[in-house]
């Protein structure tokens, strides 16, 4: 079974794993924590996305967004197999 997930602290060890695998500018998605140590990941990374997606602490510009994961769960076992973000609404 398929599902999508919100990025949160429950899971924060596999999200953390998820996205350092990922490199930092595919396809113009970059990712600015693929080398981030799981301490910084708690610390700073984690909380920084999740207050984004409330439109907490914004740069100037940005808008919310949401990180959600893809999961996979079979047999009792569940990996995540994609990352995406969703904008809540477009700006210039």
């Amino acid at each position: 079974m398929l599902y999508l997930k919100e990025i949160n602290e429950e899971d924060a060890e596999k999200e953390w794993l998820y996205i350092r695998s990922l490199p930092k500018d595919e396809n113009g998605f970059t990712n600015d924590y693929c080398a981030i140590s799981y301490e910084d990941f708690i610390k700073s990374a984690l909380p920084n996305q999740i207050n984004m997606a409330k439109g907490i602490g914004l740069p100037e510009g940005y808008v919310p967004q949401t990180n959600f994961f893809l999961w996979l769960e079979e047999n009792g076992k569940k990996e995540i197999v994609g990352f995406f973000r969703l904008r809540h609404f477009l700006n210039d």
